[in-house]
């Protein structure tokens, strides 16, 4: 991973927390390769905070891009 930001959390009530981020990855990988990063951040948000509803967005170059790219 290269960085989590667009971080959201909150909670509907005691008992369920809800968590979605955007994970932005150090290489361009199949959607697939993901699967094993996903269930990383699953089990540490639920071994250490007791979150169980996660979303995650990947990305690779996402958001931190600001370059404008123009068709001439």
């Amino acid at each position: 991973m290269k960085n989590i930001h667009h971080v959201h959390i909150w909670g509907l009530n005691e008992s369920n927390i809800f968590f979605e981020a955007h994970v932005n990855l150090k290489q361009d990988i199949l959607i697939s390769e993901t699967v094993k990063i996903y269930e990383n951040i699953k089990h540490e948000l639920k071994e250490h905070f007791d979150i169980k509803h996660i979303t995650i967005q990947f990305e690779y170059n996402g958001c931190n891009n600001t370059e404008i790219v123009k068709n001439e």
